[in-house]
C-alpha cells in the first residue's frame, strides 16, 4: 500500500490522464482533480511545501524514493522532461483549478520556443539548476583543507548552510588527493568541533567512495557528484544532539528513534537545495539500505539501493569500523573487513566490495594503531 506521498502522486498522474482524455469539465476529470487536489494538500509539510523530484531512474516524493516508477515517467514524469522541467512543488492552499491548469499545461506538445512556466502559483513545475563551477587549483591538498572543511562542517550542522562552491572545492581536493597522495586519503582532517567524529568521517567516507567510483569506470562528472554525496551523507544528524551522537552507552528508544530518523532527515534537506545534485538526497535517504530490504528507513518498493548509495555505504561501513568512537576503540584492518565481508552480497553488492578491498584499500591502508598488513 503506498504512502501519503506516493498516493497523492499517483492521484496526480491520474487527474492529468482524466482531463487528457475526457476534457477538464467531463465528470470523471473534476472527480480526479478533486481528488488530487484533496491528497496533495495532505502531504504538504509543515513548512507549507512538498516537493518531488525526478531523475532518470527513480522520483522522490517528499520523502519517499519510487525505486520503480515507470508508469508514473511513462505519463507525467516523461511530459515534464520533454519540457525541461525535473520537479514539482506543492505549495499550501492547492485547490482543484491549480490541478486543472497543471493538467493541461503538462498536456501540451513540447514546440520550437521552450515553456517558460507550467502550472500556477500553488502547484508548479520547476528545474535543478546547475550553477557554474568555481575554478579550483589541483594543488589544493587535503593537507590544506582544515580550516574550510571546518567551516563548512560548521554551516551544515548548526544552520544548515551550504555553499556548492566549496562542496565542489573540497570535492575536487578529495579527488586529487587520492590522485597524487594515496597513502594519505585517512586521517584526513583534525579538527576540534562538537562532533569532529562526523566531520572526519564524511571526509573520509567521500575520499574512500570517490576512489571507488572512479576504480570501477564512473566518468569524472558522475564521480564528483558522488563524493559530494559522501561529504553530505550524514547531514540529517543536524538534527540530532551532541550528547546522543557521543554518548557512551546504550541509547534509549526515544534516543534511537531520532538516530534511525537521520537519512530521511539528511533527504528532505538536501531536496530543499536546487543546487545540491539530486545524487546527494538519493545517497542521504538509501545509505544505510540494504540489498536484502533489512536495513532503513524501510524501503518504499521493492528496488535495490542506487549504486551510488551502495558506494558510500561500503565507505561509511570501513571507516566507522576502523575509527575510535567514545563506546569502543577502531578495529583492525583484519577484523573490519572479516565483519564487512560476512555482510557482502546481502547488505551491498559483492562484487563491489572485493573491488573496494583489492583496490582500493590496498592503496590507502595505514595503520590505525595495529601493524597488521592487508595481507594479515
Amino acid at each position: 500500500m503506498p504512502d501519503a506521498n506516493t498516493a497523492a502522486l499517483e492521484a496526480l498522474v491520474n487527474a492529468i490522464y482524466a482531463n487528457k482524455r475526457y476534457g477538464d469539465e467531463h465528470r470523471a476529470a473534476v472527480k480526479a482533480t478533486e481528488k488530487a487536489a484533496k491528497l496533495l494538500a495532505r502531504s504538504v509539510r509543515g513548512d507549507g511545501t512538498l516537493l518531488i523530484v525526478f531523475s532518470e531512474d527513480r522520483i522522490i516524493v517528499g520523502e519517499t524514493i519510487v525505486n520503480d516508477p515507470r508508469a508514473v515517467m511513462a505519463s507525467i514524469g516523461a511530459a515534464l522532461m520533454a519540457h525541461g522541467f525535473q520537479t514539482i512543488r506543492v505549495r499550501n492552499g492547492i485547490e482543484r483549478r491549480d490541478v486543472t491548469q497543471f493538467a493541461r499545461d503538462v498536456m501540451q506538445q513540447p514546440g520550437v520556443e521552450p515553456i517558460s512556466s507550467i502550472g500556477t502559483e500553488r502547484l508548479s513545475a520547476g528545474v535543478i539548476s546547475d550553477p557554474s563551477r568555481k575554478a579550483h587549483p589541483r594543488e589544493h591538498m587535503l593537507s590544506q583543507l582544515c580550516a574550510p572543511v571546518g567551516d563548512l562542517h560548521s554551516g551544515l550542522m548548526h544552520e544548515n548552510r551550504i555553499n556548492i562552491a566549496e562542496l565542489e572545492n573540497i570535492a575536487e581536493a578529495v579527488l586529487c588527493s587520492f590522485t597524487s597522495q594515496s597513502s594519505a586519503v585517512l586521517n584526513l582532517v583534525e579538527i576540534e568541533n562538537h562532533d569532529q567524529y562526523t566531520m572526519a568521517h564524511s571526509v573520509n567516507v567521500s575520499a574512500l567512495a570517490g576512489a571507488l567510483a572512479r576504480t570501477i569506470g564512473v566518468g569524472d562528472t558522475e564521480v564528483e557528484k558522488a563524493v559530494i554525496a559522501a561529504l553530505l551523507h550524514d547531514i540529517g544528524k543536524r538534527e540530532i544532539p551532541s550528547s546522543i551522537l557521543l554518548k557512551n552507552g546504550p541509547l534509549s528508544d526515544q534516543e534511537r528513534r531520532l538516530v534511525l530518523n537521520h537519512p530521511a532527515a539528511g533527504a528532505r534537506m538536501l531536496l530543499e537545495r536546487d543546487d545540491i545534485p539530486l545524487l546527494a538526497s538519493v545517497v542521504a535517504f538509501e545509505h544505510h539500505r540494504r540489498l536484502d530490504k533489512r536495513g532503513y528507513p524501510e524501503p518504499a518498493s521493492a528496488g535495490a539501493p542506487s549504486l551510488a548509495s551502495q558506494i558510500v555505504q561500503i565507505a561509511d561501513i570501513y571507516d566507522a569500523l576502523r575509527s575510535n568512537r567514545p563506546y569502543r576503540q577502531g578495529m583492525t584492518l583484519s577484523r573490519a573487513l572479516e565483519i564487512m565481508s560476512n555482510d557482502a552480497g546481502k547488505a551491498y553488492d559483492q562484487a563491489l566490495f572485493e573491488v573496494f578491498v583489492d583496490q582500493v584499500i590496498s592503496k590507502t591502508h595505514r595503520p590505525h594503531g595495529d601493524t597488521e598488513d592487508l595481507a594479515a
